[in-house]
């Protein structure tokens, strides 16, 4: 008996393995720890694997893939339904399977260790500037509580903070007044941290085809959605067309039907909520520019007749529906 599908459940320490032949019998069902199971699967025939898409995923998959294997994550979202009785690894790594095996099974690409080095600077960013929008309204929400209002914007509110505090030496006391400075030097130091990490996503994508192309012909994709994109998208070849990719994103209406009945309501808001941010505030900016302008050409003519029948927000999913579609289509040509 030859086992033809593997399925995985991963842990930190401990992945259960589960193996089956072309007549579904069981053939492995065994528990290694990380490098007892490269070192069996390297000297296994290959085989077809499956396994969850989370943490270490991807670098498995990259794994085994080099040594021959067919390896391929599926979402949890689409494992759960097959999962039946109580919660273990070993259900869980027969779920897997069971989901891999669905005729409709959607899978999650695998990628480069060049696409995870960008996402990776990405969510740095990311978290660059949560925190300095936290530290941002704390700053202001403290100094608001004495009488003193700030303005909202990166440019004055360095500016006028510095000057706020010196001059408020007779209602804030030296304790209070050196903490809110130390609060705004660390805030300072995010919001620079956050520009640097920028230029470094700019450098890092400088030399891709993809990435140069989108940012000269798509209106409304600048370098940090080309990149975002081209971190999150794997391959063009995960999706048959650009609809796939932007039902992804969460871009398309949501449906409720039945009975012959078509229900669509917001967008489904799936994906990557970064991405799809960036996407939409893009857009938002397009059509803002284009307000604006007194001789619009004919696609501008479009892109407002949007705006003026469907409403300014709506307008700006639908164009960052159609930019993630067209993102889609040059990722294709170039691939």
């Amino acid at each position: 008996m030859t086992t033809t599908t593997i399925a995985l459940d991963i842990a930190k320490e401990k992945i259960h393995v589960y193996g089956v032949d072309s007549q579904n019998r069981v053939i492995i069902d065994k528990v290694f720890n990380r490098k007892k199971l490269l070192s069996f699967l390297a000297n296994h025939q290959p085989v077809k694997i499956f396994m969850e898409s989370c943490a270490g995923s991807n670098w498995l998959c990259q794994r085994l893939n080099q040594m021959g294997h067919h390896a391929s994550r599926i979402s949890a979202q689409h494992v759960k339904p097959y999962a039946s009785h109580q919660k273990n690894d070993r259900n869980d790594a027969r779920a897997i399977l069971e989901a891999s095996r669905r005729p409709g099974a959607l899978f999650v690409g695998v990628k480069s260790p060049w696409q995870q080095e960008l996402q990776c600077l990405h969510k740095m960013r990311d978290r660059r500037l949560r925190d300095y929008k936290a530290l941002n309204s704390q700053i202001r929400g403290f100094l608001f509580e004495f009488g003193i209002l700030v303005p909202t914007s990166s440019a004055k509110f360095f500016k006028v903070i510095p000057k706020v505090l010196e001059e408020a030496e007779s209602s804030l006391s030296g304790i209070i007044r050196d903490e809110i400075y130390e609060l705004f030097v660390e805030c300072r130091n995010h919001y620079l941290k956050a520009e640097e990490l920028e230029k470094k996503i700019r450098d890092y994508c400088s030399e891709s085809h993809f990435y140069r192309k989108a940012i000269e012909e798509i209106s409304g994709v600048g370098p940090l959605v080309a990149s975002r994109f081209l971190s999150t998208i794997s391959s063009p070849s995960n999706f048959r067309n650009g609809r796939q990719v932007s039902a992804h994103l969460g871009l398309v209406p949501r449906q409720y039907s039945s009975g012959g009945r078509t229900r669509l309501g917001g967008i489904t808001k799936n994906g990557d909520i970064g991405l799809r941010t960036m996407l939409i505030q893009g857009a938002r900016a397009r059509l803002a520019s284009l307000v604006k302008k007194q001789y619009p050409t004919q696609e501008q003519s479009k892109l407002l007749m949007w705006v003026e029948k469907k409403g300014f927000n709506v307008a700006a999913v639908a164009l960052a529906n159609r930019n993630a579609r067209q993102m889609w289509a040059i990722m294709n040509k170039c691939a």
